[in-house]
């Protein structure tokens, strides 16, 4: 019974960091069962290293925690975006599979290192910050492996931004929730000589989630439009500089437009770089660069000197922005 206890409380605490009864909340639970499951499996391997006062092995968790990361992504892999619900993109298939399994192993691998230091406030602080860097780790990878983004910097910023709000408040959360109620966290605690913390209990995760998930039905549609807000005016302004580079081009080349837009890089005469189209919800951001439009992102450039378009310049997408005008007639 306090095996099962155990596991239901880790998943709370997983729901309970992404808006509990919701798409994202029950993701993140069933994460946090399948890493719980993870850390029961380690406990009963090594039941008799922990009545002999012994730590089990670090290799057993990491492989404990791959194989919940597996078991949790599967399902995953598969599942929507669940995009009115969330400000970053999540990865599907194999990345999603990745991800998971990456939360896995780093999260094991954290709480496994407990061990590493006496028990007591040292133990309990350590475990923490080691949970919740795992889980900023985690997070991190999620979002790179999300899609790609304009520029390694702006990627990596972005992918930091998103595990701030997944990564780091399901690894604290999670985090809480098997140093309180693991049998096996000390081994005062496995012998029955300590009892378990009591910091937070099922009630404490539900009143969060309850919040988490409120303030997510009630916010995150509303930031997502001030994000989307920003996308667009980004990517018209970058249509506007690349369409001023051609026009300065033409005029130094005796009327004359590139065969394509990359040639005014060279040098960085014109532009230093080819700027990302910015067209979320739509597509990812890209610098692709079509010669007819075909709504697949990125960018279109007639370089066909015999059409009527020729050097002519467009946003790659047939769906609309927030004012309602489709985007090919900018």
């Amino acid at each position: 019974m306090k095996n099962c206890y155990f596991v239901f409380i880790c998943a709370l605490a997983g729901a309970a960091s992404s808006g509990l009864l919701l798409p994202t909340g029950l993701r993140a639970g069933w994460l946090g069962l399948c890493v719980g499951l993870g850390v029961v499996f380690v406990n009963s391997r090594s039941r008799a290293r922990l009545d002999a006062g012994s730590k089990p092995g670090l290799g057993l968790a990491v492989l404990a925690g791959l194989l919940a990361g597996l078991g949790a992504g599967i399902p995953l892999a598969f599942m929507g975006n669940f995009a009115e619900f969330a400000l970053f993109v999540t990865p599907q298939g194999w990345p999603m599979l990745l991800a998971a399994a990456g939360y896995g192993v780093l999260l094991s691998a954290a709480y496994a290192l407990r061990w590493s230091f006496k028990p007591g406030l040292a133990r309990s602080a350590m475990t923490m910050l080691m949970i919740i860097g795992a889980g900023a780790l985690a997070g991190t990878l999620r979002g790179l492996f999300a899609q790609p983004i304009s520029g390694e910097k702006e990627r990596l910023l972005s992918a930091a931004m998103a595990s701030l709000i997944t990564g780091v408040p399901f690894a604290l959360l999670w985090g809480n929730a098997v140093m309180d109620h693991d049998p096996a966290y000390s081994h005062e605690r496995w012998s029955g000589a300590a009892p378990a913390r009591k910091s937070m209990g099922w009630g404490s995760y539900l009143f969060i989630g309850f919040v988490t998930m409120m303030g997510l039905a009630m916010g995150v549609p509303s930031l997502k439009e001030l994000v989307r807000s920003s996308n667009e005016g980004a990517s018209k302004g970058s249509l506007g500089s690349i369409r001023s580079a051609l026009s300065a081009y033409y005029g130094d080349n005796n009327g004359t437009y590139p065969a394509s837009i990359e040639a005014l890089t060279v040098g960085g005469r014109y532009l230093q770089s080819i700027p990302h189209a910015k067209l979320s919800p739509y597509h990812p951001d890209s610098a692709a660069v079509k010669a007819r439009v075909d709504d697949a992102g990125g960018w279109s450039y007639d370089n066909d000197p015999r059409s009527a378009y020729f050097g002519t310049l467009w946003l790659n997408c047939t769906h609309t922005d927030a004012r309602g005008s489709v985007w090919t007639s900018y």
